[in-house]
């Protein structure tokens, strides 16, 4: 039995950096319709059972129609989700568990083929945008820790290299791109490919958008990423808040944390990162240092 997973977060908090871009209810579609088109190309792989993990009732549904397995998340992270479908592959007899953003408005099936048929023990796709892993592919399904998050493709390979194998980077242009920021857009939009994800952003009338937009400077501060200080933070666990510009205090996610540089954070040191809701509270997530304290 081989498995592939598709996590997909809560479409009402899909997609935050594109808000200068689309609504609330416009960026829960697009994610659910690059969802759709990536469920689709898992599908179509022969031999693989596909499961989607998600907290959306919507997600699970559409998952449930596409084919895949719906799996209701335990937790509140991407770590979250996928060790939780980890503990269900192991349980399971998988032999193999690929784990699939569901942010790749251009997959294909013939380009997720390409990372699922390679027998190494880790195989790959590094994000082009931040050097993340879009697509994990590991047998046995925990052959290695997953590190989801920037840099995590180079953290990958090093774990590989600790546990005596390496990782077999798959290079392709359909799983490598993301779609995150309103220059992702304009880039899907440009390229003139894609699913329904494409479809979407195209009746939508985004290009028209993005042309009127004015320039956007520095819009990374706005599209959900933020900037602040370590008040706190104790490495062993992980735990520690953020002070932002204002004096407003953010909880560092703990599970963001692991296996990345931000294990090394001191008080002072200056981060950049994204703000998720959980329940009443914010989140910092996907730290990444801007300078060293």
């Amino acid at each position: 039995m081989r498995v592939v997973a598709v996590p997909v977060r809560r479409l009402d908090s899909a997609k935050t950096r594109l808000a200068p871009l689309l609504s609330a209810a416009e960026r829960g579609a697009v994610a659910l319709a690059m969802a759709r088109d990536v469920l689709a190309a898992c599908a179509d792989q022969s031999d693989w059972e596909t499961w989607v993990v998600s907290a959306d009732r919507t997600v699970l549904g559409a998952g449930a129609r596409a084919g895949a397995v719906p799996v209701e998340e335990e937790g509140t992270s991407l770590l979250a989700a996928v060790r939780q479908v980890e503990r269900r592959a192991v349980e399971a007899g998988a032999t193999a568990l690929g784990i699939v953003l569901a942010d790749l408005p251009l997959i294909t099936a013939r380009s997720l083929a390409s990372a699922l048929e390679p027998v190494d023990a880790v195989v790959g796709v590094r994000a082009a945008s931040d050097g993340g892993t879009n697509v994990l592919v590991r047998r046995p399904p925990a052959a290695i820790p997953a590190l989801f998050g920037r840099a995590s493709f180079a953290r990958h390979q090093q774990a590989a290299t600790r546990r005596g194998f390496g990782v077999r980077r798959v290079d392709a242009e359909e799983l490598a791109f993301d779609l995150d920021r309103p220059e992702d857009v304009r880039t899907l939009v440009e390229s003139g490919r894609g699913g329904e994800a494409m479809d979407m952003v195209r009746d939508m009338g985004v290009a028209e958008r993005l042309d009127a937009r004015p320039d956007a400077g520095d819009d990374r501060l706005r599209e959900g990423e933020m900037q602040g200080t370590i008040k706190e933070f104790d490495a062993a666990s992980g735990v520690g808040v953020l002070l932002l510009d204002d004096g407003t205090e953010v909880v560092i996610d703990p599970a963001s944390t692991e296996g990345s540089e931000i294990r090394y954070l001191r008080l002072g040191q200056r981060v950049d990162f994204d703000v998720d809701e959980d329940g009443d509270r914010k989140l910092a997530r996907g730290l990444h240092i801007v300078t060293f304290a």
